[in-house]
C-alpha cells in the first residue's frame, strides 16, 4: 500500500493514477522523444510514469508499475536492444508491447515479429497515430485475455464434467473428447481423436448421430459395448448439432452418461419394494389368520420367501418345552430339492450349542458359507454339512424375550451373499413369525407381538409408493405401510380416494406439484421435489418426493415408484438460516458507516452501498481497488503504517482524507481487524466513518476542502 513517490522529469510530482486509467510505460533512450510521447499519452488520459532510458531501467520499472502496455524502442542503446528486452519481459509477464522504431529493414522486423508485439509505430511520431495504436493494442489484449480465460474455463468444465462429451464434425470424425467419455468407453482419449464416431458407438446409436448433423437433437438409452471387449455399460446418450455464427451446422456433440449404477440402484429399489410388499402382505395375513388357518398361511409365506430369495429350503423349527430338542413344524423345498424335516425331528439342541448362544441373545446367524463357522462351532458345522447346507440364515423366533424356535433359510447348490436389506426385512418377518406362533400358545404373547409390530411400523419416517398408468394417466396408486406415520392417512384412505395425495398438497405448492406430475407422466427426467402437505391432523409438514420411472421396451412410461420422506426439520432449519442471513445483510446495508473487507494484498473484496453516498463511487467501482486509489497522497504513508499494524494483529484507528468522485477531500476514520486461516492472514474487515472536521486533532487529520485530485 506504499504510495507512488517516483519523481517525473517533466513535472515536479508524478500525477496520481485515476481509477480506471491505463498505465503506459515508455522505454526510450532519446529523452526528447520520450518526453513528447509522455506528453501526448498523458493528454489522452493515460497514466504515464517517468520514461525508462535503458533496458535495465525498463525491466525494473516493469516490475514496479506492472503497466498495462509498454511502448518500447527497438533501437534501445546499451548492452541489449529493445527486442532482447521484450523477450525478457514476455517471459515473465503478460503485458502487450508496442515497438517504436525508425528501422524498417526486414531482419529487424523479423526479430520483432518473434516477440509477438501488439503493434508498431514508426518515428517520427504523430500523437493521434500513437494513441490509436496504443488504444487498439490495449483493446486487443483485453479481448485476447478474456478469450483465453473463457477457453480455460470451458476446458476446465469440459474435462471435469461428470458426463462424457464427444465432439465430431460433419465428416463424422471425432474432434474432441473429455476424460470421462474415454473412461466410459474404456479407451485412451488420444486414441479416439480423428476416429469416425460411428466406430465408437453401436449401430443403434447411428441414427441420432446423423440426425444431429441434420440439425435435430436425439436421445438414446441402452447398452453400449466398451472398447477392446471390456464389457458393456448402460448409457443415456443425448446429441445436439453445433452451429456457426450464421446457423450452419458445423458438427455435433454427444453427451454420454453411464447410468449402470443408477439402473442398479433402481433395480435394487424395485427389489426392495417387492420384498417389502411381500413381507408386509405376509405379516398382515399371518396376523389376521383365523383359527385353524395359520398353518396354511405360514406354508404360503415360506413358499413366497424361499422363491423370492432363490433359496432351496425354508423351514420353521420349534423347541420342546424343556429346550433340549428341536422339531421341524413347517418346511418348503424348491422343485427338485428333497425336504429334510425328518432329519431335524428330535435333534438334540446340544448339536446347535454355538448357534443357540447367539440366537438366545437375539442375534441373526448369517453364514455366506457354512465353512466360515469358527473352530468352537465344530458340532454345528458337522450338523449343517450333514444337512446339505452350503449357505445358511437362521432368525430367532422369540416371545417375551424367550427363544422358542428358529426361522431358517438354506441354500444347498452354492454359496451366496445375503444383502443387508434382505436381512433387515427378513428379520422383521422373523419377529412377526415369532409373535404369530406365540399367539397359538398364549393370548398375552399375541398382544405383545402386535404391539411390537405396530412399534416397528410406527417408527418409519418415510415410505414407498407405486403408481400404475393406463393411457398416460394413473389408474392405481399403492402407498406403503409407512404412509400413516408421514401423512396421518392410512392405506385404505388412499385406496378409497385416488386423488387424496394431490388434495393434501398445500395450496401454495400445488401448481409446482402438478407441473412435476406432468413431467413424470410425459416420461421426462424428474428430479426430487420438496413441498408442503396438510396432514390428516391439520399439521403442515414438508416432504421430499423422489420418483423412479419405468418404461416398456418401446419407451412408453408404464409406471413409476417413489420415496416420500418427511424433511420438515431440515427445511425449517434452512429457512431459519436464510432469514438470519437476510437480517444480517439488511443490517450491514442500512448502517450509516461503510462496512468493507480486504484481501491480504489490501484490495477491496466487499464494500457496502453507503460508500456511494459518502464518495460518489459505486461498490462496483471500488471492489478490486486498493485504498491507494482513493486516499490523498499526503496521507498514504500514515495509512501504509496503519495497515502494517493491522496485519500484525494490532487494533487501531486512523484518520485520513479520501478523494471523492467529485474531486472533494473527505476526512474519514477507519478501523479494521484481520482474519487468520492456518496462522496466516487471509482477509480483513473494517468500518469507514466520516470524521469530525477538526484541525490538528491528530496526525493525518486535515480540514475538508475542494481541491483538484491531480497535483
Amino acid at each position: 500500500m506504499a504510495p507512488e513517490s517516483r519523481r517525473d522529469s517533466t513535472s515536479r510530482t508524478a500525477p496520481i493514477r485515476q481509477p480506471g486509467a491505463a498505465c503506459i510505460l515508455i522505454v526510450e533512450d532519446e529523452q526528447i522523444v520520450a518526453r513528447d510521447l509522455q506528453t501526448g499519452l498523458r493528454a489522452g488520459g493515460y497514466f504515464v510514469p517517468t520514461p525508462s532510458g535503458s533496458a535495465e531501467e525498463g525491466l525494473r520499472d516493469t516490475e514496479h508499475y506492472r503497466p498495462d502496455l509498454i511502448l518500447l524502442d527497438i533501437g534501445l542503446g546499451g548492452a541489449e536492444d529493445g527486442i532482447a528486452l521484450a523477450h525478457r519481459i514476455k517471459s515473465r509477464w503478460d503485458i502487450p508491447i508496442v515497438f517504436a522504431t525508425a528501422y524498417s529493414d526486414e531482419p529487424t522486423l523479423q526479430r520483432a515479429k518473434d516477440v509477438g508485439p501488439a503493434g508498431y509505430i514508426l518515428k517520427p511520431f504523430d500523437n493521434r497515430e500513437v494513441r490509436t495504436v496504443v488504444e487498439m493494442a490495449l483493446y486487443k489484449h483485453r479481448l485476447d485475455k478474456a478469450l483465453r480465460l473463457s477457453e480455460a474455463r470451458y476446458r476446465l468444465l469440459f474435462q471435469r464434467s461428470p458426463v462424457g462429451i464427444v465432439h465430431f464434425g460433419t465428416d463424422m470424425a471425432i474432434t474432441e473428447v473429455n476424460d470421462r467419455f474415454a473412461d466410459i468407453l474404456g479407451a485412451p482419449a488420444d486414441s479416439l481423436l480423428h476416429m469416425p464416431v460411428s466406430r465408437v458407438f453401436d449401430h443403434a446409436v447411428h441414427g441420432i448421430l446423423l440426425s444431429a448433423l441434420r440439425g435435430e437433437p436425439g436421445r438414446y438409452s441402452g447398452r453400449l459395448r466398451r472398447h477392446m471387449d471390456k464389457g458393456e455399460v448402460t448409457v443415456s446418450i443425448r446429441t445436439a448439432p453445433l452451429h456457426d455464427g450464421v446457423r450452419n451446422t458445423i458438427g455435433a456433440v454427444a453427451i454420454v452418461e453411464d447410468v449402470t449404477e443408477q439402473l442398479r440402484v433402481e433395480e435394487a429399489l424395485i427389489r426392495r419394494i417387492a420384498l417389502e410388499n411381500l413381507i408386509a402382505g405376509a405379516a398382515a395375513r399371518l396376523i389376521n389368520a383365523e383359527d385353524g388357518k395359520l398353518a396354511r398361511e405360514l406354508q404360503h409365506t415360506l413358499d413366497e420367501v424361499g422363491t423370492f430369495v432363490d433359496a432351496d429350503r425354508c423351514f420353521v423349527d420349534l423347541f420342546d418345552a424343556s429346550r433340549t430338542s428341536v422339531d421341524t413344524t413347517h418346511e418348503w423345498a424348491a422343485p427338485g430339492v428333497a425336504v429334510k424335516g425328518a432329519t431335524h425331528r428330535g435333534t438334540p439342541l446340544s448339536r446347535w450349542r454355538w448357534a443357540m448362544a447367539r440366537l438366545d441373545a437375539g442375534e441373526q446367524i448369517c453364514l455366506h458359507s457354512v465353512m466360515d463357522l469358527p473352530p468352537e462351532a465344530a458340532e454345528d458345522a458337522r450338523f449343517w454339512r450333514e444337512d446339505g447346507a452350503r449357505s445358511l440364515l437362521l432368525l430367532p423366533l422369540a416371545a417375551l424375550h424367550r427363544l422358542f424356535g428358529v426361522f431358517g433359510i438354506v441354500v444347498e447348490k452354492r454359496e451366496r451373499f445375503w444383502p443387508g436389506e434382505d436381512l433387515r426385512l427378513l428379520g422383521l418377518l422373523g419377529e412377526v413369525l415369532g409373535g404369530v406362533l406365540a399367539r397359538d400358545r398364549s393370548n398375552a404373547a399375541l398382544q405383545k407381538s402386535e404391539e411390537r409390530y405396530r412399534r416397528i411400523t410406527g417408527e418409519i419416517t418415510d415410505y414407498i409408493y407405486s403408481v400404475h398408468l393406463q393411457n398416460g394417466h394413473w389408474s392405481e396408486t399403492i402407498h406403503g405401510p409407512g404412509c400413516t406415520a408421514v401423512t396421518g392417512y392410512a392405506q385404505e384412505d388412499y385406496h378409497a380416494d385416488p386423488h387424496l395425495w394431490l388434495k393434501m398438497v398445500d395450496d401454495r405448492d400445488r401448481p409446482g406439484v402438478i407441473e412435476h406430475v406432468k413431467r413424470v407422466l410425459a416420461g421426462e427426467p424428474a428430479p426430487p421435489i420438496e413441498h408442503r402437505i396438510l396432514r390428516k391432523d391439520g399439521k403442515v409438514r414438508w416432504v421430499k418426493n423422489t420418483p423412479v420411472l419405468h418404461f416398456t421396451p418401446d419407451g412408453t412410461l408404464q409406471s413409476y415408484d417413489g420415496l416420500v420422506q418427511d424433511v420438515t426439520e431440515r427445511v425449517l432449519a434452512e429457512h431459519a438460516l436464510k432469514s438470519s442471513e437476510e437480517r444480517y445483510r439488511l443490517l450491514v446495508e442500512n448502517l450509516n458507516d461503510v462496512v468493507f473487507s480486504l484481501d491480504c494484498a489490501g484490495r477491496f473484496t466487499y464494500v457496502s452501498h453507503r460508500i456511494e453516498t459518502l464518495t460518489g463511487y459505486t461498490p462496483d467501482e471500488v471492489v478490486g481497488q486498493t485504498f491507494e486509489s482513493f486516499v490523498h497522497p499526503d496521507d498514504l504513508p500514515g495509512l501504509a503504517k496503519n495497515w502494517e499494524q493491522t496485519l500484525a494483529g494490532k487494533f487501531s484507528e486512523y484518520q485520513f482524507r479520501i478523494l471523492t468522485k467529485a474531486g472533494c477531500e473527505l476526512l474519514i476514520r477507519t478501523s479494521s481487524r484481520v482474519h487468520y486461516v492456518d496462522g496466516r492472514v487471509e482477509s480483513a474487515t473494517g468500518i469507514l466513518t466520516p470524521a469530525a472536521q477538526r484541525q490538528n486533532s491528530r496526525q493525518g487529520n486535515h480540514s475538508a476542502k475542494k481541491k483538484d485530485p491531480v497535483q
